[in-house]
């Protein structure tokens, strides 16, 4: 079995509103070994961003790539990642240079553990054919392995504009790789409504895809597709304090997760974890409700006061879209008033 390694070239992102600066990720991947079609759900490039149809173009032509190059055998999920450093479009096509990348992942509970993948680096030109974008295989030229010489070559046209020196020498903080990694592989998960938490890229590393103020973060029973929770699932904003924040997400077959962040200076934070049920009048009632007092150290360590576990109460959603919060065991959300501002 040969071990393909992505390519270490130091990355920028600047494209559309999306991405800040990022570098070069090295990642895990196994080699071309067998063809296996594998009945995974699509990626789908969340619309609301700038040039979705753009980025949903290369994001197919991504996977559909990588069915003829990658190993497929055991694959539940399909993932493209696309680091941009510059882009030049027009009504009618558009060239994007950077690295273009696949992760095919086998699920293990909520864990995604990769499999297969790679990334090429250099330019794809996208073109617009009876009113859709489309990848034009004959003008893209990207490479599989480091090859100043040919990258250089590839990024000549623009060179007054700096391409090649931002692909090779920028150094941005490698956290960025992360992020950017986590951002498509939610937009997966969350467009799919898949139950993954966490996943890996070949090493010990285990990265998180949600963090505590999410309520996918404290799900315990993947939600079934009629869960009337659907409806008020994401994220919210307290009116009247302006500091709580809560978010809502679907577990089982009519429940949800509700967590609450109130924020307490710069190193504490109060939480509450819900997990209720929905009743005929679109009402959640909770039990067993949890009180977290949360405090950071001056080293960013995070340590845990458990007020209670037993609280009971009821989120009830307003003819005005708001949700309303009724506390039976401290009267917190007496004046709460929460308002969306935030989907799945």
């Amino acid at each position: 079995m040969v071990i393909m390694k992505r390519n270490s070239l130091l990355l920028t992102s600047i494209a559309s509103s999306l991405f800040i600066a990022l570098t070069g990720m090295t990642a895990f991947a196994e080699a071309i070994t067998e063809n296996s079609s594998a009945a995974v759900p699509a990626f789908t490039f969340q619309s609301e961003y700038p040039d979705s149809d753009v980025y949903q173009a290369i994001c197919d032509w991504l996977v559909e790539r990588g069915r003829t190059m990658y190993l497929y055998e055991d694959v539940d999920a399909t993932v493209p990642v696309i680091a941009d450093v510059a882009g030049y479009d027009d009504e009618e096509q558009a060239e994007f240079y950077g690295s273009f990348s696949v992760y095919n992942f086998h699920a293990n509970g909520k864990l995604l553990e990769v499999v297969s993948g790679g990334t090429d680096v250099g330019m794809v030109k996208v073109v617009k054919q009876d009113g859709t974008w489309v990848v034009d295989d004959a003008e893209t030229q990207i490479i599989m392995d480091e090859d100043p010489e040919a990258l250089e070559e590839i990024c000549r046209k623009h060179e007054a504009d700096g391409v090649y020196q931002n692909m090779t020498a920028l150094l941005p903080d490698d956290d960025y790789n992360k992020a950017l990694d986590i951002m498509y592989i939610k937009m997966y998960v969350e467009e799919n409504d898949l139950p993954y938490m966490e996943y890996t890229l070949g090493g010990d590393e285990v990265i998180q895809l949600y963090d505590g103020y999410s309520a996918r973060t404290y799900v315990e029973t993947p939600a079934e597709d009629d869960n009337p929770c659907m409806n008020i699932v994401g994220s919210y904003v307290d009116s009247y304090s302006g500091r709580a924040y809560m978010d809502i997400a679907c577990e089982g077959a009519d429940g949800a997760a509700v967590v609450i962040n109130w924020g307490d200076g710069a190193a504490a934070n109060m939480k509450w974890v819900f997990h209720g049920t929905m009743d005929a009048d679109g009402a959640v009632h909770y039990t067993s409700g949890r009180k977290i007092y949360e405090t950071y150290d001056e080293n960013g360590e995070m340590s845990e006061n458990i007020r209670w576990e037993d609280g009971t109460g009821t989120f009830t959603l307003q003819e005005d879209g708001t949700i309303t919060w009724q506390d039976d065991k401290d009267d917190q959300g007496h004046n709460c008033k929460f308002e969306f501002y935030s989907g799945y």
